[in-house]
Formats: structure tokens, sequence, C-alpha cells
């Protein structure tokens, strides 16, 4: 299991790997859910899974997310 920094420049990885790096960091899996629920993503339904919030908001959300907090 890699960071997640590694997984999402691996081109191979795919979401549920990303989702499992995520989910292993409480802090990082309460920002990727509170994004996946806001109004810009928001769904019908809220989004409560980590695979299904980093399927929603892309590895390119995930990456812009990881770069504003380490700023």
């Amino acid at each position: 299991m890699g960071s997640v920094s590694e997984i999402l420049n691996d081109p191979k990885a795919g979401a549920r790997k990303l989702a499992e790096a995520v989910s292993r960091d409480p802090t990082l899996r309460n920002l990727v859910l509170r994004m996946a629920n806001s109004a810009y993503y928001r769904r019908r339904e809220r989004v409560h899974d980590v695979t299904r919030a980093v399927i929603l908001i892309g590895f390119t959300g995930i990456s812009q997310l990881l770069r504003s907090i380490r700023l």
C-alpha cells in the first residue's frame, strides 16, 4: 500500500486503491467526503462511502485537494 501521493502518480492505480489510502488518514477522509457532498459535486443522496467519493471527485480533484491543504 502506498501513500496517497504515490497512488495519484501511478497511472495504473485505480479508484479503490486510492480510496483505501485516503481512508487510512481520518482528516483526509473527512475532507474528501465533505468535498463529495459539497454543492459542486452533490447528488440526490449524500455520499458516505470513500470509494464513491473518490470516483465522483476523480484523481485530479483529489490531487488539487492535497495541494491546497499542503500550502
